[in-house]
Formats: C-alpha cells, sequence, structure tokens
C-alpha cells in the first residue's frame, strides 16, 4: 500500500510540503504509520550486507509503479528508479565506473521518448537532492517529476552503503497522462 515511518517521510517533502502528509490514525506499527508521499523513500532497500569480495558486483537499481499520497493530491500514480553503484558490470575489456546524474538524466530522456513525451530539465533545490546534481524534469511548462543524487544525509539515515551515491529519479505518470504527445 506504500506505507512507511514518519521520519523517512518527512525527509522527501520540503518544509512548507510537510503538512501535506498523510498519517494513519491507528498504525499497526510505528514503522508503517504514514502513507509514503514520494516513490523515491524506498532506497534502504540498498542497505544490508556488502559484498565480502573484491570481485563481487557493485550495481543495483530499483523501479517502482506506484502511488503516493499527500492530503492536497490525494493518491497520484508515479514511476520511480535508483540506482547506485556501477554503471554497467564490470567487464575484462575495460574499467568500470560509478554511475552519475548523467546516467540517470538520460535514462528519463529515454523514458521521455519512448512515452512520446518531450523533457527538459531545469535546476532544483531540494531538502533530500544533493544541491548540484537535481533537476526537475519538465514537459512543455509542466513539472512532471524530478531526477537527482540522494543528499548524504538521507542516504545515512535510510542505512544505504557509505560509498555508493544514490541517484534517483521520480516521474508522475498522471501528470504524463494529460500532456499532448511529443510530435517530434
Amino acid at each position: 500500500m506504500g506505507l512507511i515511518e514518519q521520519s523517512a517521510a518527512r525527509l522527501f517533502v520540503t518544509d512548507t510540503d510537510a503538512s501535506t502528509i498523510v498519517e494513519i490514525a491507528n498504525p499497526l506499527s510505528a514503522k508503517f504509520d504514514t502513507l509514503r508521499p514520494s516513490l523515491a523513500c524506498r532506497p534502504r532497500r540498498f542497505g544490508g550486507p556488502q559484498p565480502s569480495s573484491r570481485h563481487a558486483p557493485r550495481r543495483g537499481a530499483l523501479t517502482k509503479i506506484g502511488a503516493r499520497f499527500n492530503s492536497t493530491d490525494g493518491e497520484t500514480r508515479a514511476v520511480a528508479v535508483a540506482w547506485t553503484g556501477l554503471s554497467e558490470p564490470q567487464h575484462w575489456s575495460g574499467s568500470a565506473r560509478d554511475v552519475d546524474f548523467f546516467d540517470v538524466k538520460g535514462l528519463v530522456e529515454r523514458l521521455g521518448s519512448v512515452l512520446n513525451v518531450g523533457v527538459t530539465f531545469q535546476p532544483i533545490v531540494l531538502p533530500f537532492l544533493a544541491e548540484g546534481q537535481s533537476a526537475s524534469v519538465v514537459s512543455g511548462n509542466t513539472p512532471i517529476g524530478i531526477v537527482g543524487r540522494l543528499a548524504p544525509a538521507v542516504d545515512d539515515q535510510r542505512g544505504a552503503p557509505r560509498q555508493d551515491s544514490i541517484y534517483v529519479a521520480e516521474l508522475s505518470l498522471d501528470l504524463i497522462a494529460t500532456l499532448p504527445l511529443d510530435a517530434g
């Protein structure tokens, strides 16, 4: 359903949007007392034991299509990705490089192309994204999502591995459905 702990939900909203968090009146557990405001709240899955071998893969990507909730818009649908570690599998013929902002931005551009929706990017400052490595995803004049690197403080609080940066993107499927198809 999209239940998370309130402390995690607060990481993914601005101070002005904090009042839009939807709390559960009688939660079964404090870990599930709030409806998630963003699909990007879930990168905790990257945490846990790390490979002990230096040859073990350092690559992870999660995708999710699901619901997110706030008291203003109610339930909305979105697609999200979280990507960390190596940008591609290691191969004997070349050196590996870590995923970066431009990999995730390229993924969003490709998704826009597949959906026949033109996208552009504008710098954005959000408390849960690293400044200078984040952007608003815009189609025409309509902001339809975000892309960027999770702020290191969020990585730490969500239990993510310290050695890897986590890049996320989230697009509103409800807003995309209202857009005219790209003629290009």
